[in-house]
């Protein structure tokens, strides 16, 4: 399968934000009462967004779990875990 091969490939991430980057494990860990469906509204954008502030309204809450060092340690620590297992070499 095509995507598979792509997975193994070394990649470089030029662009992202701590904020929006948190996964569902690494919310639960900070607010264990976040459901996947309030995840999926609430932390994650759709495919597509109405505009900016749009955008922006989505990472509230995930900005709000990373106010204090273990919150913040968290992102960072979930982040380079989901950079390595996507084959991510620089970001």
């Amino acid at each position: 399968m095509t995507s598979d091969r792509f997975r193994v490939l070394p990649k470089v991430e030029l662009h992202l934000h701590l904020d929006c980057s948190l996964s569902f494990g690494a919310v639960r860990t900070l607010k264990p009462e976040v459901t996947f469906d309030e995840y999926s509204s609430d932390f994650v954008s759709p495919a597509r967004v109405t505009d900016l502030a749009d955008l922006l309204r989505r990472n509230a809450r995930s900005l709000a779990l990373q106010q204090n060092s273990q919150g913040l340690e968290l992102a960072v620590h979930d982040l380079m875990r989901q950079l390595r297992e996507d084959g991510v070499i620089y970001a």
